[in-house]
């Protein structure tokens, strides 16, 4: 029952994200003969971007390749495309099937991480189709981007911290390789196997583990530049990414927490994404998608009543985990993980939903924390509210994601009628694999 748990969360991530990207990726894609900042799609997705990440997955050579960003995404989303196309596969089609993959893994490690903390009962069968009804789920497992591979880096450190809470004892070397899959310049994956080490070993240890983590990721990046060029220096920080940090776009404290822990699960009507300092931004933005201004609940009864429930289920999950006398290392690893995400993406001053996939994984488990361990009447009354809020959690995302791209593909074809009555060497690509939309 336990692999099939899994099993089921990897097939309908997957099988979902696999038939979104197919219908969309044409959409979503790079084309030659265009310069970075005119791609049709660069942007538009909360701030997304897929036409650089599509690139980035098909060229070895391309500038755009930010290798010290995530050491292994060169290699992960780079060679399975180059490996797949030996095979006769399309190469649209298998950037579809990589970027699927990791959607099918971030959420079989989730279901994983579940097991683990509450077995596979219903309990577990419930959150994890919240999981897969969240705005966070629905909202990215059809981008070209690469925040759900990140997410299963995460998911693979905390489905581990899971299940060596139980067990008592963690490899040292096990958590030097989770250390290293999770290690990232950006920090906000890089920080889990730093908690990792600081939650399962004594300090001497944990330095020891992450002077060998370090080291073997140098190792790693050397040898990618062997069939990936490098063009970023190993440690190096975009004075471009400088701009968005505390930047006032992104709002108050507290609209940021409400973007941050409400958006992510229950999606707010969705506005224009404009920075009101254009002249330091030194883009056009007005086109692009946004939440990060929206008030929660304010598109109707439905919108209302999801955001007013999740609420309620968060604090109340957090409070019964808070006061949960049996500590497990695994409580303060996701506590410092929770409290950490928050602390680094408050500090950015641009669309917040981008990073939900970093955070949104790790409220359910609080979730599973503090409802797990009900009993009798308490319980039964949580599963009938799951029961029913779940669906309508579904239903309303979904809708919102279908409003959602037919905006986007508004807004693409006023760029990509701007980019072709400036240039008319550009190749648009023919329609994309499936039954999808025609770019014409």
């Amino acid at each position: 029952m336990s692999v099939f748990f899994v099993a089921v969360s990897f097939a309908v991530a997957f099988s979902f994200s696999f038939f979104f990207l197919t219908q969309t990726i044409e959409y979503q894609v790079w084309y030659p003969h265009v310069d970075w900042p005119q791609q049709p799609a660069l942007d538009i997705w909360f701030e997304s971007d897929p036409p650089l990440v599509h690139k980035t997955m098909t060229d070895t050579e391309t500038g755009l390749q930010k290798t010290n960003r995530h050491p292994f995404w060169p290699a992960i989303g780079l060679v399975p495309v180059k490996v797949i196309g030996f095979l006769g596969v399309p190469e649209r089609l298998s950037v579809c099937l990589v970027l699927a993959s990791g959607v099918g893994l971030a959420s079989a490690l989730f279901s994983l991480t579940l097991l683990f903390l509450q077995g596979c009962g219903i309990f577990s069968w419930l959150v994890q189709s919240l999981f897969l009804a969240s705005a966070t789920f629905i909202f990215w497992a059809g981008i070209v981007d690469r925040f759900p591979i990140g997410a299963a880096t995460i998911l693979a450190t905390t489905a581990s911290a899971a299940y060596f809470s139980r067990e008592k004892r963690m490899s040292i070397w096990l958590a030097v390789a989770l250390n290293v899959v999770s290690l990232s310049a950006t920090i906000t994956n890089g920080m889990f196997g730093l908690l990792l080490n600081v939650c399962f070993f004594k300090f001497k240890t944990a330095a020891r583990i992450t002077v060998y983590a370090l080291v073997l990721t140098c190792v790693l990046w050397f040898a990618q530049g062997l069939f990936i060029k490098h063009h970023v220096a190993l440690i190096e920080v975009e004075a471009y990414n400088q701009t968005w940090l505390l930047n006032p776009y992104a709002g108050s404290f507290l609209q940021k927490l409400v973007v941050l822990l409400g958006a992510s699960v229950v999606i707010p009507v969705i506005h224009p994404y404009n920075y009101s300092d254009l002249d330091t931004v030194g883009i056009e933005t007005s086109r692009l998608l946004g939440v990060q201004h929206s008030v929660p609940g304010a598109d109707g009864p439905l919108e209302f009543i999801l955001a007013l429930g999740w609420a309620f289920l968060l604090i109340v999950s957090a409070i019964l985990w808070l006061r949960r006398v049996d500590k497990t290392p695994f409580d303060t690893f996701l506590f410092l993980g929770i409290g950490g995400q928050l602390v680094l993406h408050l500090i950015y001053g641009t669309e917040l939903f981008l990073y939900s996939f970093h955070l949104a994984p790790l409220l359910f488990l609080t979730v599973a924390r503090g409802i797990g361990d009900l009993n009798g009447k308490a319980l039964q009354g949580a599963l009938f509210g799951l029961c029913l809020f779940i669906p309508l959690l579904a239903i309303h995302n979904f809708s919102e994601y279908e409003g959602a791209w037919i905006r986007y593909l508004e807004s693409y074809e006023v760029m990509k009628g701007e980019v072709r009555r400036d240039s008319s060497s550009v190749i648009w690509a023919s329609p994309p694999v499936g039954n999808g939309m025609s770019i014409d």
